[in-house]
């Protein structure tokens, strides 16, 4: 039984790599892709996801999101800090920061789409 889960597992990662290798392949000439890989925690499938979504986006900048904050050297991970700052174990807290996180982030690929310029990491110091 393990084995069979383990081989689903190897199955579904080639899968996303394939996925993930065509995605880089097809938009590696497209200005808002690159400009969207400079954000921390979007790599080539969130960026695919956020230029061909129609819709809603929320769930996807949410992951974005989640990855985002850690490298703990970006602007991202200092709202999450600071937004936490006072009850780190509050998961209500917590899941608000993420929102919040998320909403930074939908505002930061309009800013960067619109104005053509790619991201800025903050650095304290």
């Amino acid at each position: 039984m393990f084995q069979l889960v383990l081989s689903k597992g190897r199955n579904f990662i080639a899968q996303r790599s394939q996925i993930e290798d065509r995605a880089v392949e097809l938009l590696k000439d497209q200005p808002d892709y690159q400009l969207l890989k400079s954000i921390p925690g979007i790599g080539p499938i969130n960026a695919l996801t956020i230029l061909v979504e129609a819709r809603d986006l929320r769930l996807t900048l949410w992951m974005a999101g989640q990855f985002a904050i850690l490298p703990r050297a970006n602007r991202f991970w200092d709202k999450f800090e600071r937004y936490i700052a006072n009850d780190r174990h509050n998961t209500h807290l917590r899941r608000k920061a993420y929102t919040a996180i998320a909403a930074k982030m939908a505002r930061t690929v309009h800013g960067i789409i619109k104005h053509g310029e790619p991201y800025r990491p903050f650095f304290k110091g």
